[in-house]
């Protein structure tokens, strides 16, 4: 990917950061892919029930991301055929109005 930036240069992310971050890319790619870096990290990080929660939470967000793609659901607020962004039609005060 042009531009990417590695995990490992990101200053701000803590290990467990960055080792939740790569465990989710596992859950996230098609097919399933777990590397023993990824869990080795996640279990030093977390106990199983911290993990249960990591993996369900990204599974079910891989899964909504899918499924509205699937139903070709425009993402909201990301289009400019989006009209939640034609911020002028939902002012409060209009030019003229001030009050």
């Amino acid at each position: 990917m042009k531009g990417a930036v590695s995990l490992d240069d990101v200053p701000t992310l803590s290990a467990k950061e960055k080792a939740t971050l790569r465990y989710e890319e596992c859950i996230c790619r098609t097919p399933l892919a777990f590397t023993p870096e990824a869990i080795g990290a996640m279990r030093e990080h977390f106990s199983e029930r911290g993990m249960v929660i990591v993996a369900s939470t990204a599974a079910q967000v891989n899964f909504w991301a899918r499924l509205i793609q699937s139903l070709g659901a425009p993402p909201a607020g990301f289009s400019s055929d989006c009209p939640i962004l034609d911020l002028e039609e939902h002012a409060t005060m209009r030019k003229g109005n001030d009050a």
